[in-house]
Order: structure tokens, then C-alpha cells, then sequence
């Protein structure tokens, strides 16, 4: 797309000191100095201020035309009635390019807040990208009211100093400096302001005073790119407007390579800093080239002479790829005008440094296929592919191609999507679900799907994610989630199902090397079942199905290996692996056990339940069902599936299980991600402070576990215990025991989903009484929190009594009254009192009382240390 260029030619005499002021006591804003932009959200009040007089959620500037840049100094107060944050802050431009602050432009701004750290930063803004260049230490607008006076200098090296003054006035206190002279010109000055609707009348400025020297050209116009917009043309763009008459003399282009002098040179009638260029020659394909510019003047006769490289050359796979999917944009996220259309979409994003023209280029959505138009999508750039008929509902500017798309193309469910080369190439694919989303409250409507590293051409699922954008989406803009997400790492197993007596399909992690999973001769059972026949599953190729030529004994367990292991589409090999299949068993109680529980989530997170397979059996969890119990019947209520489809659990593993694997994933450390499920219904109700949880056969005949929860039994020096699971010591030890459950470690994450508890324990018991471990620190960092007081009594139906001492001899705290407890077992301290303070640093006796009715009856003490 073409852009105005607005060019401001100074007199000699700007050379000299320009003064700018304005303290708006002529009662409004554009007589003294002729502001304007959002003139209708703004007025000048009683108190002679410039006031943000607005009542709905947007963006409002003012700007007034400023050239001063260099040994300059900008001076302005400024108000916030309110504790800025990331939704409610404003931007001062001390420079920019263009009048209108809310779009693209080139230039430098003061912004006060705008983050959860409360600081006076200084950005350069290129485009629409901003970089930091000078700032406060945090918090230093961190009040319910902000007053604030801001000095800024520049000298004509591009030495910046930010200064301020929190009570709003002149005592500057310096902040920060820095050296950066990216933009050297200035057209504009003026104020920006973001808001909610209940901050939109509470932003006050005044009393700006401005001063220094505008910048007078002496340099020519340089090379800022070259792009090839088809087999003999270019395109070239200078660094600032040129003069006519030389930009479009032929002689004074010329390309190597056998290209030689233009036919025609034309300078765009527009943008005056583009000139095309056409050869009677072809470029040759990949062949890297110079053109050479020499005698073109800018408009102030300064002589171009300058040269740059460019490429002709056919797409290859990974050069242009599917960055972003609109599917269902029903509900609209986002208030007009900070809202996107109610429109599928697609984003294509070049990833190499050249222009590509994608005429003829193929995309196919499902079963609709669309054959591209002219388009020359810009190095690094993107395209937003929409129905034509929603062309004009987005913003004006956007990157935009309207097709002909069928309206059912991206299906909510999910869909592959492809685009190909015209000569036929696979260039990029995406198969998606509604899984994509990782975030149960976004997979309904309005948000997008983003790709989070766009070099990372094999990520799958794993590369992309739910957008975070308050508008929904990133349309034509680099993604709300970017950042690196390499492909590191090795494909793996995930499951296997069931699919009847005679066939089993398995799951990989990602996308492998189709080649290998289609030969039956590539597939080891043990003990030995044969194949009949092998099919790829998805489009996708992560999932494979096995048709057996007999059927499979429920008897046995078999195991199902490789005898060569693909690798991925990054090239990543898959290690050796092993998988354990059979007709999955009805589970007895005990057999599965709930072994870690999260309750009470933080903001906008999920509940997990974590179970493990207690025995040398396989379950399938399709055939499960978690549901709370009645307390006054015990009868199972909500009941929800785990799985509609066959998931076989094996010995020995763990599975945490969410409606919102996605909140695990990114809140928690993760360490087998395959021991993460995702469940078909939510989750039964888990109340914050206290609940029960189950799990139940299918059937609801047989409950395998049950867990009564309460927050007491979290660790009690937790000042927060939002995001704290609740893990199991023991499998050995009764669910039902209390203290058989202890607050996971910080050291840990506070949860371990899908793996071996923090404060997994195996008790050891040495003698009648003991203690594990000698020395203990309740300090939840997940080593030696909790004391263990192990008992191995010579009989069994032991009346115990239970208590800790101090060494001065008083009573600290009574653990157990008159409990029975079995012939060994153990009960755990936390180390808190009676009150349930944490106990001071030091010796602490534990005195055992126990009776039995073969008559023994003794008194045992051992002593422990805590220590903080």
C-alpha cells in the first residue's frame, strides 16, 4: 500500500532557537497554537487545562505542528486522577512525522504508566513499533492521584535526558539518559491518550513549553529497499522524497549482472520517495544483483550515490507461512472502535527478506479453494485473507486481500488450511482444532488463533495458542503471543486407544515421518500379534491406526515398540519407546487413587485432579467418571466424563486431568506433557475452600476413590495458597487421612500435574517410634517440610495419643486424641502450634501414648529440630 508523505521544508531563519508554549489561558486550544486531531474529545476547563472529556473506551490524541528536534527541551505537566495501568495511561510526542498520533508514524514520546511497574519511560516509535530508550526505576507513578512535571532534553548527537518531578512541579529529579538518533526530523507535537470508559474524563495537561533547533537536510537520500515486483521490474524506495526530473532520468539507475539502465524510470505521484523501475531484461531466478544509483537529488539538491542488493526467486516451503486463524468470530471481543469485524479471517506472514508475489498462489481452506489475486506481500509483512464482502469492516491500512471464500471454509472444530506455490509447492499447512485454543474461555468465539513462533515450521499445536489480544486478535500485525518457540524436541508416544477387539490406534505428540508408521513391517508387539493393515489417521500425521489379524487377549499385556523411529518435520528423532496396550479392566477401589488435587486456582485458572494407576492393570478412562458425593447419602452428584474416547491408562502413571490443559501448560512446570488430559465435560464443582471429589466406574457402581478436601490442609505458613495444590505423601496411607496430604512445594511450581508429588514420601520406620527427617523446615520449598512421625507397634488396634512438647517441658500441641490406628503407619507435623503459628527455631519432643487391649501400654518420646 501507498502512503502519504508530507514534506516540511523549513526557511534558513528555522535554523535558529524555535520557542513553542502553551498554558491554554486563552480559554481554549487552537488560537495560541493550532492544535487538532480528536478536537471533540477534548476541552480547555475552568482551570485553564487541557482535559480528555470523553465517556466511552478508546484512543484520542491532539497534535500541533513542532520541527524543533536537536539542542532542544520539552517541558509539560500532566494529571491522572486515577492509578494508571496497562489500559489507562497517555503518551507526550516530543517528535513525530505525522500528525496523527493513534497510526503509524516515526518519532520519539514520553509515556506515564501504561504497565503493572508505575514508570517514566521514553520510546521511539518506528511505525508501529516501540522500543524503549530511557525510564524510571517501578512504581514511581504508583499513587491513586498522578501529578507529575516532565522535562526531556536532546542535544544534536541525540543524547536524551528524562527528568521529573512527582508533585507536579519544576524539581526535576533526573531519571535516566541514553544516546539514540534513529529519527533526526520532526513535523508534529502532541499528546495520546488511552482509556476505559471510567478514566475517559479524568486526564488533565498543561503548561507545555518547548525550545531548540528544527533540522536543516544537508545529507542525500539514501536506499531504504529495493523490491522485485515482477521478473524485470523494481521498485525502490529512498530514505526521503525525491526531486522529479532526476528520479525519473534512466541514466541514473544501472543493475549488474548483464541488466544494465531502466527503460523507464517513474516516481510515484504519491509517495515521492517510491520510484519503479523496468528493464528490457529478466532477472534470473535466486541470482543476487546491485542496482546502482547515481545523480538522483532530494528536494533539497543533496546527490544521491548509493547502491543495494536484491534477489529474483520462486517461493520455497516455510517462506510464507499460516500465522493466524479467525474461525469463529462470533461474540465480537472488544468495544468499537477497539474492535475487530465479525469475520473469518486468515494472516499470512512472509518470513524471508524479500517481496513475494502471490498471483496464482493456491489456498485451500477445507474442501473451499481460492486462487490468489495480485498481491506483493512485503519482506517480513503480512496479508489478511478475508470474504470480499468484509474488506471495508477492517481498520483502513490493514494489508488486506478479499476473496470469494466459502462462509463454512473455517469450521469452528476445526479444518486444514493450506497454501500452495502456482507451480504446486506446499508452502504451509495447518490442520487445527478447538483444542488450539488452550484456554476453555476462548474456544466460544471472538478470539483467534496466533502462531507463536513463525519460524518454527513443524510446532503443530504446540506452536499455537489462543491470542491475548484485548481486541481478539492481531490481524495484518505481529502476534499478541510472539516469541521463540524452536522445535527441540523429539516426538514421542502420547497414548493409545481401543478402537475394537482386533484394532488400536497411536497417538505421537506431533507430526513424524509418515513413511515409517505405514510399514507393518516397522511395528514390534510382544507377545506377538500380526498386522493386517496400517492407515494414517489425521492430515496431521500424529496418529496411526493398527488393524490386527487376531484379536487382542484380555489376559495379557502387550507391548508395542519400533523397530525404526521417525523423526519430525524439524528433523528432531524420536527416542526408543514402549507402549502398553490390552482390553482395558474394570478398576477395583484402590486401584486408581486420587493422588493431587488444585482447588483453589488463580485468577482466570482451572482445576485439576490428578489419579494414578495404584496397580499392575490397564484402565481406560473413557470407562471413569469424577463427580462429587452427597454428603447426607453418599451417592455420586455432577458426574462428568473424563474421556468420550478410548485412553488407555497404564501402571504406574499419572494424569492430570482439566477442562483447561492449556492454564497447566503455561502456569506450571510441565514435565511429562503427555500426562495431560484434557476433559470432554468440566470438571465436577471444587469449591475454594472445602469439597469432595471421586472417581467412579462408568457405571457409578463401584467409587474407586473419594477425597474429602478442606483449605486447613493446606501448609499453614502459605500467606496465599490461590495456585497451591494439594499433593498426596503416600500411596500406602489411606486417601481419607488427613494428614496424608500436604501443600505442594514453591520450589516446585506449588503443583506437579502429570508427575511424582514434591512432597511424595516413603516412609521408614526404625524402631516403635521415629522421626523423618531428624531436621525439618516448613518453609514449602519442597525439602524437609514436614516432620514424619513413623510407628511400628508390636500389635495391632492401638489407642494412640499424640503430642509435641517444647525441651523446657510445656505442652506446644496435641496432634491426636485417642485415634486407632493400625499396627505401622505415620502421622505428620507442619511444625505450627495449637494457634496454628509457625513454632519458633529449635529442640521439640514428640511424645507417643498408645494402649492396646493385649495390654501394652507405653509412653514414647523422641525429640525432632526445627529449623527456619
Amino acid at each position: 500500500m501507498k502512503k502519504l508523505l508530507f514534506v516540511i521544508l523549513f526557511p534558513t531563519w528555522l535554523c535558529g532557537q524555535i520557542v513553542h508554549s502553551d498554558d491554554f489561558s486563552d480559554g481554549n486550544f487552537t488560537s495560541l497554537l493550532p492544535w487538532s486531531g480528536d478536537d471533540s474529545l477534548f476541552e480547555v476547563n475552568l482551570n485553564n487545562e487541557l482535559h480528555l472529556n470523553d465517556n466511552i473506551s478508546r484512543k484520542a490524541y491532539l497534535s500541533t505542528p513542532s520541527a524543533l528536534i536537536n539542542n532542544a527541551s520539552w517541558e509539560f505537566y500532566t494529571r491522572m486522577e486515577f492509578n494508571p495501568s496497562s489500559s489507562n495511561y497517555c503518551k507526550v510526542y516530543l517528535v513525530s512525522d505525522q500528525a496523527d498520533l493513534n497510526n503509524s508514524l516515526n518519532g520519539y514520546y514520553v509515556r506515564l504508566g501504561g504497565s503493572s511497574a508505575d514508570r517514566i519511560s521514553l520510546y521511539k516509535q518506528t511505525g508501529s513499533s516501540s522500543s524503549l530508550v530511557a525510564e524510571s526505576s517501578d512504581d514511581w507513578l504508583d499513587v491513586a492521584i498522578v501529578e507529575v512535571g516532565i522535562k526531556v532534553t536532546r542535544d544534536s548527537t541525540g543524547f536524551w535526558v528524562l527528568s521529573a518531578d512527582t508533585s507536579g512541579g519544576t524539581n526535576y529529579q533526573v531519571l535516566d539518559s541514553a544516546l539514540e538518533s534513529s529519527h533526526f526530523t520532526s513535523s508534529f507535537f502532541g499528546v495520546a491518550c488511552t482509556y476505559t470508559s471510567t478514566r475517559a474524563d479524568k486526564m488533565f495537561f498543561d503548561n507545555f513549553y518547548w525550545q531548540g533547533e528544527a533540522f536543516v537536510d544537508n545529507k542525500p537520500a539514501a536506499i531504504s529497499s529495493v523490491e522485485v515486483i515482477s521478473t524485470n521490474i523494481l521498485e525502490i524506495e529512498f530514505s526521503e522524497s525525491l526531486e522529479k526530473t532526476s528520479a525519473e532520468t534512466i541514466s541514473n539507475y544501472q543493475v549488474d549482472g548483464g541488466i544494465g539502465n531502466p527503460q523507464l524510470a517513474k516516481l510515484d505521484p504519491v509517495d515521492n520517495r517510491l520510484v519503479t523501475l523496468t528493464f528490457s531484461k529478466s532477472f534470473v531466478n535466486r541470482q543476487v544483483y546491485k542496482v546502482n544509483v547515481n545523480g538522483v537529488e532530494d528536494l533539497f539538491s543533496n546527490i544521491t550515490t548509493d547502491s543495494a542488493l536484491f534477489s529474483f526467486y520462486h517461493a520455497e516451503a516455510g517462506d510464507v507461512v499460516i500465522n493466524e486463524l479467525m474461525v469463529d468470530p462470533n461474540p465480537v471481543i472488544g468495544i468499537p472502535p477497539n474492535a475487530l469485524p465479525e469475520r473469518e479471517y486468515i494472516e499470512l506472514y512472509n518470513r524471508t527478506n524479500l517481496p513475494i508475489q502471490l498471483e496464482n498462489w493456491i489456498l485451500t481452506a477445507g474442501t473451499s479453494v481460492e486462487v490468489l489475486p495480485p498481491y506483493l506481500l512485503t519482506p517480513n509483512g503480512f496479508v489478511v485473507i478475508t470474504k470480499d464482502e468484509g474488506v471495508n469492516e477492517f481498520p483502513p491500512g490493514l494489508p488486506i486481500l478479499g476473496l470469494d471464500m466459502s462462509s463454512v471454509a473455517l469450521t469452528n472444530s476445526g479444518n486444514t488450511v493450506s497454501l500452495k506455490s502456482p507451480q504446486g509447492s506446499l508452502i504451509s499447512t495447518v490442520s487445527y482444532t478447538d483444542d488450539w485454543y488452550n484456554d476453555a474461555n476462548k474456544d466460544n468465539g471472538g478470539w483467534s488463533l496466533e502462531q507463536i513462533d513463525p519460524d518454527n515450521n513443524c510446532g503443530g499445536s504446540s506452536n499455537w495458542t489462543a491470542s491475548t489480544n484485548t481486541m481478539g486478535g492481531t490481524p495484518g500485525a505481529q502476534n499478541s503471543v510472539f516469541g521463540s518457540n524452536p522445535d527441540t524436541t523429539e516426538p514421542a508416544f502420547m497414548r493409545i486407544s481401543i478402537t475394537g477387539d482386533s484394532s488400536l490406534v497411536i497417538y505421537f505428540t506431533e507430526t513424524v515421518q509418515d513413511s515409517l508408521l505405514i510399514q507393518i513391517s516397522n511395528y514390534r508387539i510382544e507377545p506377538s500379534l500380526q498386522l493386517d493393515s496400517v492407515k494414517m489417521v489425521t492430515a496431521a500425521n500424529d496418529a496411526v491406526e493398527l488393524f490386527l489379524a487376531e484379536a487382542i487377549d484380555p489376559q495379557v499385556i502387550y507391548h508395542l515398540s519400533l523397530f525404526d523411529y521417525p523423526h519430525d518435520c524439524s528433523n528432531n528423532l524420536m527416542k526408543p519407546d514402549t507402549l502398553m496396550f490390552t482390553i482395558p479392566a474394570v478398576p477395583l477401589t484402590g486401584e486408581i487413587l486420587i493422588n493431587e488435587v488444585l482447588f483453589n486456582p488463580p485468577t482466570g485458572g482451572s482445576d485439576f485432579v490428578e489419579i494414578y494407576n495404584n496397580s499392575d492393570k490397564i484402565f481406560d478412562l473413557s470407562k471413569l467418571r469424577l463427580a462429587n458425593v452427597d454428603p447426607d447419602f453418599g451417592t455420586p452428584t455432577n458426574v462428568k466424563m473424563i474421556s468420550d474416547e478410548s485412553f488407555l491408562f497404564e501402571p504406574g502413571r499419572y494424569m492430570a486431568l482439566s477442562y483447561d490443559v492449556g492454564f497447566l501448560a503455561s502456569y506450571y512446570i510441565i514435565k511429562v506433557p503427555e500426562n495431560l488430559l484434557e476433559t470432554t465435560e468440566t470438571l465436577p464443582t471444587m469449591n475454594d475452600n472445602e469439597g469432595t471429589i471421586s472417581v467412579y466406574t462408568s457405571d457409578l457402581q463401584t467409587q474407586v476413590d473419594y477425597l474429602e478436601y478442606d483449605d486447613d490442609m493446606q501448609l499453614a505458613v502459605l500467606k496465599d495458597a490461590d495456585g497451591v495444590s494439594l499433593e498426596r505423601i503416600s500411596h500406602a496411607k489411606p486417601t481419607a487421612d488427613k494428614d496424608n496430604w500436604q501443600s505442594a512445594a514453591s520450589t516446585a511450581g506449588y503443583a506437579t500435574p502429570g508427575y511424582l508429588n514434591s512432597q511424595n514420601f516413603i516412609p521408614q520406620s526404625k524402631g516403635e517410634i521415629s522421626v523423618q527427617p531428624k531436621v525439618f523446615s516448613p518453609n514449602q520449598d519442597g525439602y524437609n517440610d514436614i516432620l514424619t512421625i513413623n510407628y511400628d507397634f508390636k500389635n495391632p488396634n492401638n489407642m494412640v495419643t499424640l503430642s509435641i512438647w517444647t525441651s523446657e517441658g510445656f505442652p506446644l500441641v496435641q496432634l491426636q486424641e485417642a485415634v486407632n490406628v493400625g499396627q505401622q503407619g505415620f502421622f505428620t507435623w507442619d511444625g505450627t502450634d495449637s494457634k496454628g503459628q509457625l513454632a519458633n527455631s529449635g529442640i521439640y519432643i514428640v511424645v507417643v501414648e498408645y494402649f492396646n487391649q493385649n495390654g501394652d501400654s507405653e509412653v514414647l518420646r523422641v525429640s525432632c529440630v526445627l529449623s527456619l
